[in-house]
């Protein structure tokens, strides 16, 4: 290297611009994704963390991390469930929290590689945390598996070449079903080998079922799921929206009843020198806030039975309290002082009493919003 020439960059860490963009579509997609870096006793850590939404179950908050000296090798922890009984493939680190994407001696094109872009990585973890909660829930875990031991013990974490081997044609992959050496119970009792040509005794569908193994690929599970993390984010969304729209109308309409009762104050301090523009703006006002009352007793009624009825009885109520309190208070004279503007603690505390409180009702789902 000549004098004055930069350092290249060891890994796509160090290298700024290939790591935006190789960072660009994963921050399109999850606009939460954080990073950082942590210097630790082994060497500096590159973090990435965001939050996987997993279709049918609980989110999860993932974290990935890479190890300058193994980057191309991502540590995965997820929160959640921990132990034995989380997952069949885990590692034993912090609780076995680490999952276990793919075997770590596997070639380049069943794994992660950098050039694939951290949003390949994200969609391979919400494959595997989907697989995981099925596999709680079922007790089967979905697609082809390993027979799962420590696999650190056996295996180093395999690094990637420079750059991927042409694919050439080949024979269609066959299976045969062979039985492993003796695992722990939570291990599958069987497991599926891909070879490239029939195996003596092999049963004759073998062929076909080597086929449906290659069509149900970590790539082909990771579109599906994609598109079935979409659907389901977007019905959240709508579901989150209606509530709101529903919450929103509702406080609307308590607002026009509050804005009601509060005319016969607004009656009692009207201006003293000039009745009749007095007149026109509170009896202007008060049509306005009748129309509302109006339209949100037509709207409760259509939108929940119960809500209501439980809002018309409010109204009534009310009109027939502060309409009589605006009655009296249109009779007095307008008050002409300022102490005159206080209202007698007798007159606020008689007509606040008689108006309703408005009733609570079951939570949404039946006829209320949450």
């Amino acid at each position: 290297m000549a004098r004055g020439t930069p350092r290249r960059p060891r890994s796509w860490l160090e290298d700024f611009p290939r790591r935006v963009r190789l960072e660009a579509a994963a921050r399109a997609a999850y606009p939460g994704l954080r990073y950082r870096r942590r210097q630790r006793a082994s060497g500096p850590v590159d973090i990435y963390q965001y939050v996987q939404a997993v279709p049918g179950y609980e989110d999860r908050r993932v974290t990935v991390e890479f190890d300058r000296r193994a980057w191309w090798a991502p540590r995965i922890y997820v929160d959640g469930p921990s132990g034995v009984d989380a997952s069949p493939h885990r590692y034993a680190d912090r609780g076995r929290t680490r999952l276990c994407v793919w075997h770590p001696g596997d070639p380049d094109d069943r794994t992660w590689v950098p050039e694939d872009g951290l949003l390949v990585l994200f969609g391979m973890i919400a494959e595997h945390l989907f697989k995981e909660a099925w596999w709680r829930e079922h007790g089967e875990w979905l697609g082809e598996e390993y027979p799962h031991d420590e696999l650190t013990k056996d295996h180093a974490p395999h690094r990637p070449q420079p750059a991927r081997p042409t694919m050439i044609q080949a024979p269609a992959p066959t299976t045969t079903t062979i039985a492993p050496p003796a695992f722990p119970a939570s291990t599958t009792a069987s497991v599926a080998v891909p070879t490239t040509t029939p195996l003596p005794g092999a049963a004759p569908g073998a062929s076909s079922a080597g086929l449906i193994g290659a069509i149900i690929s970590g790539a082909f599970l990771a579109a599906m799921l994609a598109g079935a993390v979409n659907v389901w984010m977007a019905r959240r969304r709508s579901r989150e929206e209606e509530r709101a729209r529903i919450r929103n109308t509702f406080a609307a309409a308590f607002e026009a009843y509050t804005a009601y009762k509060e005319f016969p104050y607004a009656i009692r301090r009207r201006r003293l020198d000039d009745p009749e523009a007095e007149r026109i703006r509170l009896s202007e006002a008060l049509r306005a806030v009748q129309e509302r009352l109006s339209y949100y007793l037509a709207w409760t009624q259509a939108e929940a039975v119960e809500v209501g009825q439980q809002y018309a009885r409010l109204i009534a109520e009310a009109r027939r309290v502060a309409g009589q309190a605006m009655h009296d208070a249109w009779n007095d004279p307008p008050r002409a002082t300022d102490p005159e503007m206080n209202i007698p603690q007798t007159w606020s505390t008689s007509v606040s009493s008689r108006l309703p409180r408005p009733s609570t009702c079951r939570p949404y789902g039946s006829t209320c919003p949450a």
